[in-house]
């Protein structure tokens, strides 16, 4: 499994940390890229305007469109919203999905 990221400071840290052992700048976790990897997730950052463009328009998308979604369904509590994604999220990934080239 992988998830597709922009290269925002929540996913990978931007500035190199020096060690007095290690002067090559190696660079720190985030939190988020911490938790992924315990997951056994591994991260994609985009390198591409188009690629980080896909990445802000699925951002948007799960913003709008997944509130509205679950108030339809009247999902109100976590049981109720993990329930419902489990039959939204592959009719998401059937109408937005792109195969990787």
């Amino acid at each position: 499994m992988a998830i597709y990221t922009d290269r925002h400071s929540v996913f990978k840290h931007t500035r190199p940390v020096f060690h007095a052992k290690d002067c090559a700048g190696s660079r720190r976790q985030t939190q988020f890229s911490r938790a992924m990897k315990e997951l056994g997730i591994s991260m994609i950052l985009a390198r591409s305007p188009q690629g980080k463009g896909r990445v802000e328009k699925m951002a948007g998308t799960f913003q709008d469109w997944l509130v509205s979604e679950l108030r339809l369904a009247s999902a109100s509590n976590l049981s109720e919203a993990n329930r419902f994604l489990e039959d939204f999220l592959p009719r998401f990934n059937m109408r937005f999905g792109v195969s990787p080239s």
